[in-house]
């Protein structure tokens, strides 16, 4: 295997695990932020806010989250994004791309 190759494959596996581990780090945090915003609002106010409250606060960032997810799932925004980024930025890709059509059609 080529070392390019392998830095390549290095890149996309780090990438992967980095997107999942953030995923998982960022329920945290929301958990941890609202846990801390509850305890700041105790000391400065003196009123408690019920733990449940602040658990079903980082449960609804975390479905809200879920549901924006979908919705870009039926209007494409990431597709538009990568859509973008193949024709403005990387013209040779469409080049590539319409060569392609061309052998796949003989």
């Amino acid at each position: 295997m080529k070392p390019a190759e392998s830095i390549a494959k290095f890149h996309l596996r780090f990438g992967r695990g980095d997107s999942l581990l953030t995923f998982f780090k960022e329920i945290l945090q929301a958990v941890v932020y609202l846990g801390a915003f509850s305890y700041i609002y105790k000391n400065w106010f003196g009123v408690a806010l019920d733990k449940y409250l602040v658990i079903g606060l980082a449960l609804s960032y975390i479905i809200i989250c879920y549901f924006v997810g979908a919705i870009d799932e039926r209007v494409g925004f990431w597709r538009y994004e990568n859509r973008y980024s193949s024709k403005e930025l990387n013209p040779f890709l469409e080049e590539l791309n319409s060569k392609i059509d061309i052998l796949l059609k003989k």
